[in-house]
C-alpha cells in the first residue's frame, strides 16, 4: 500500500474513531461479561457450554416465542423476523465469548460511521463530513445502544447503513445491481423491527418528492422501491401482529409528547439552523450569489422539515413503549433514526449550498459547519454525549456486579459444602416477570449446571402462571416449602437496596435505572 493511501481521510477517520472507542469503551472488552438485560438470548441455546452446534442454534431459533406463536396461532406479539436469524448467526460464531461480541459490535459501529463519513466527505469535503460525524456520534440515543449487546437497533444501524450506501451509489452511478440489491436489503431492514416499515415508507416518500422537484429519475426509483418494500412489510406486520393495530393512538398524543420533549434533544437546534440557512440561501439566490434553482431549494426545505416529521413519528410509534411518553424516546435506542437523519440531511444541505455557492458563500458555509460541530462538541464536552458516558459506567458496573455475584455465590456454596452442609441457592427480584431475575437464573444454570437454582413462586406477578412456567424454562425450580435460612443464599437483582426475608445470607445486583 502506497504511503498516500495511509493518509486517505476516511481511513484516518476510521483509525481515529477506533482510538476513541478504545479509550471510552475498552472496559467492556477487558471485563467482557454478559448483561442481565438482553443477553439471556445469547446464553439460552448454549446451556452450560461455551458454544453450541448448528442444530442447537437452529432449534433455539425455531423455538423463539414469536415464531412459535406465529406457527400455533398465526400471529405473534412482536414482529422481528429478520433480527432473530442474525442473532442466531452471531451466537453460532461467537458463542459465550463476550469479548468477541463486544469487539465485533464496536467494529461495526466504526465501520458504519466511516462508510457514511466517506460518502459525505468525497462529495462535500472535510468540514461537512466532520459536522456529520459530530451530529451522528454526539446524540444521546447512543446512551441506550453503545453499552449494550441486545438492542435490535444494532442490526437496524448496520442494515440501514448498507441500504444508504446502495441507494447513494445507485443515484450516483446508475449500476443496476445496486438497486436490485437495495430491494432485499430494504425488506431485511423493514423486517428487523416493528417501526421500520413506517420509516421505509417515510424515507421512500421523501426521496420520491425530492426526486420530482429536482427531476432525478434514479432518486425516484430508489424512493419507490423503499416505499414498496415498506408497504409489503407493513402488510405482513398488520396481518401477523395484532398488537401493532391495538397500539394505534390519536395523533394528538404524539403531538403533545413532541411539544413537551422537543427541547430535551441537544441536537434539535440543528433544524432551526438549517431553516435559517435556507432562508439566507433564498436571499443569496435572488442576489445571484448562489447558483441554485428554486426547486432544489424546495427539496432541501422538505428534507429539513422531514427531520421534525421523523421526530414526531418516533414519539408517536413509541408512545406505548415509553409509558405514554413518560420516557423521552429520542434519548433512548428508539431515537436512533433521528441522529442518522439529522446528521445526513444537515451534511447534504450544507454540502450542496457550499458546492453551488460562490467563493464567499462557500467559505461561510464551511465556517457554519465548523461552528455547529464545535458547539455540539462543547455541549457534550467531547465527541459523545455526557449521558452516553454516564450510561456506559452504569451498565459496565451492572455487568461486573452480576459476574461478581456469580463468583461470590459459587465460593459461598463451595465453603458450605466443604463444611458438610447442603447449601441452597435462591434467585429473587421485584417480580416474577422481571427480565434480570429470569436472566440471573439462566446465568447460574450456565455457570453452575450442577447446582439447583430456586425461585420464590409467591413473588408478585401480573401473570403468575406464565412467568412461573418461564422461570422453570429458564432453569429455575420452585422453592421448597421448608428452607433453612442459615443454609441458603438469596441472590437478588433490583434497582434499590434489598434485605432478604428468605435467607440469612444475601447479595444484591443493582440494575441502573
Amino acid at each position: 500500500m502506497s504511503p498516500a493511501r495511509w493518509f486517505d481521510v476516511p481511513r484516518l477517520f476510521a483509525f481515529a474513531l477506533t482510538a476513541v472507542f478504545i479509550f471510552h469503551f475498552a472496559g467492556f472488552v477487558d471485563h467482557a461479561y454478559p448483561s442481565l438485560v438482553d443477553d439471556h438470548d445469547i446464553i439460552a441455546p448454549l446451556g452450560s457450554a461455551t458454544t453450541a452446534p448448528l442444530a442447537d442454534v437452529l432449534k433455539d431459533l425455531k423455538d423463539t416465542d414469536d415464531f412459535q406463536a406465529l406457527s400455533a396461532a398465526g400471529n405473534a406479539e412482536r414482529f422481528r423476523p429478520a433480527h432473530y436469524p442474525l442473532k442466531s448467526l452471531q451466537i453460532y460464531f461467537f458463542g459465550s465469548n463476550f469479548r468477541i461480541w463486544y469487539i465485533a459490535t464496536f467494529a461495526m459501529y466504526v465501520a458504519t460511521a466511516t462508510v457514511l463519513f466517506s460518502l459525505l466527505y468525497r462529495r462535500f469535503g472535510l468540514a461537512v463530513a466532520g459536522l456529520f460525524a459530530v451530529l451522528y456520534l454526539g446524540h444521546r440515543a447512543w446512551s441506550d445502544i453503545l453499552p449494550r449487546l441486545g438492542p435490535v437497533e444494532i442490526d437496524c444501524i448496520l442494515i440501514g447503513t448498507v441500504l444508504i450506501w446502495l441507494c447513494w451509489h445507485w443515484i450516483d452511478e446508475g449500476k443496476r445491481w445496486l438497486i436490485l440489491l437495495a430491494a432485499p436489503v430494504a425488506l431485511l431492514y423493514g423486517a428487523a423491527k416493528e417501526p421500520n416499515s413506517v420509516f421505509l415508507l417515510a424515507i421512500g416518500g421523501l426521496l420520491v418528492v425530492c426526486a420530482a422537484l429536482v427531476q432525478n429519475r434514479r432518486m425516484a426509483i430508489a424512493g419507490a422501491i423503499q416505499m414498496v418494500c415498506g408497504a409489503i412489510v407493513m402488510a405482513v406486520l398488520l396481518k401477523t401482529t395484532p398488537s401493532a393495530q391495538s397500539s394505534i393512538i390519536s395523533p394528538g398524543n404524539g403531538l403533545t409528547i413532541y411539544l413537551r420533549q422537543w427541547h430535551h434533544d441537544p441536537t434539535a437546534w440543528m433544524t432551526i439552523v438549517l431553516l435559517a440557512t435556507l432562508a439566507i440561501a433564498e436571499v443569496q439566490r435572488k442576489a445571484g450569489a448562489l447558483d441554485i434553482g428554486r426547486r432544489e431549494l424546495a427539496a432541501l426545505l422538505i428534507a429539513t422539515l422531514s427531520i421534525e416529521a421523523l421526530r414526531f413519528t418516533i414519539f408517536y410509534l413509541s408512545f406505548t413503549a415509553t409509558y405514554d411518553g413518560y420516557i423521552d424516546a429520542i434519548s433512548t435506542r428508539y431515537g436512533y433514526p433521528i441522529f442518522v437523519m439529522t446528521s445526513v440531511v444537515a451534511a447534504i444541505l450544507l454540502g450542496r449550498l457550499s458546492l453551488l455557492g460562490a467563493g464567499l458563500v462557500r467559505r461561510r458555509i464551511t465556517v457554519l459547519a465548523l461552528a455547529c460541530a464545535f458547539a455540539l462538541t462543547m455541549v457534550n464536552q467531547g465527541l459523545f454525549a455526557r449521558k452516553t458516558l454516564v450510561s456506559r459506567d452504569a451498565w459496565q458496573t451492572f455487568n461486573v456486579s452480576a459476574e461478581m455475584a456469580v463468583q461470590k455465590v459459587a465460593a459461598w456454596m463451595k465453603e458450605k459444602r466443604l463444611a458438610g452442609d447442603n447449601p441452597q441457592l435462591v434467585v429473587t427480584g421485584p417480580s416474577l416477570e422481571w427480565e434480570p431475575r429470569l436472566s440471573l437464573i439462566m446465568f447460574f444454570r450456565h455457570r453452575m449446571p450442577d447446582t439447583p437454582v430456586y425461585f420464590d413462586p409467591k413473588q408478585p406477578s401480573l401473570k403468575p402462571a406464565v412467568y412461573l412456567s418461564m422461570s422453570i424454562r429458564y432453569g429455575g425450580h420452585p422453592m421448597p416449602a421448608k428452607l433453612d435460612p442459615a443454609n441458603c443464599i438469596d441472590a437478588h437483582v433490583d434497582t434499590k437496596p434489598y434485605q432478604s426475608n428468605i435467607c440469612q445470607t444475601s447479595l444484591t445486583v443493582t440494575k441502573p435505572d
